[in-house]
């Protein structure tokens, strides 16, 4: 009988390597390959998957979606493409999700490009979980997803 693992992981990374990325690696890597269609070139490693996230709560990601970090593997961070839902647009954003839903907090910051003094080439928003219907009676949790767009402008 072979020992079970007491720490699975379904890492696609090998052991003792970590994904991290910065933010200029999410947008100027990441996202840009993936509008650009060339996350489908087979020599690239595709770490970061297509996952419908408005369907589960923050609690119940798949795993596919995890990555750990930190000492002994003990944090984690979820990583994924997401469609963009329909919803209205603005200072009270809001996203159903699950059994609650995400409520935008705070102010869109400008992602700016490493070693390109000033040129904006993404931006963040910040949500936060709400256990509970839209309205008053939501409970806030500590789950907080940011949000990465590109810049509608060319890229050199």
């Amino acid at each position: 009988m072979e020992p079970v693992n007491p720490n699975p992981t379904t890492s696609p990374l090998p052991p003792g390597c970590q994904f991290f990325p910065s933010e200029q690696q999410l947008i100027l890597h990441y996202l840009t390959l993936k509008n650009t269609g060339d996350h489908l070139d087979p020599t690239s490693p595709n770490l970061i998957k297509d996952l419908d996230l408005y369907r589960f709560e923050p609690f119940n990601l798949p795993e596919t979606a995890r990555f750990l970090f930190g000492r002994e593997g003990k944090r984690k961070q979820y990583y994924c493409f997401a469609p963009m839902p329909r919803v209205k647009r603005g200072r009270g954003e809001k996203r159903p999700a699950g059994c609650g839903f995400w409520r935008r907090s705070g102010s869109v910051k400008d992602i700016v490009g490493a070693g390109v003094q000033g040129v904006v080439v993404g931006t963040r928003k910040t949500f936060v979980f709400y256990l509970g219907e839209l309205g008053k009676a939501a409970v806030r949790t500590k789950w907080v997803m940011y949000e990465y767009a590109l810049v509608d402008q060319k890229m050199s």
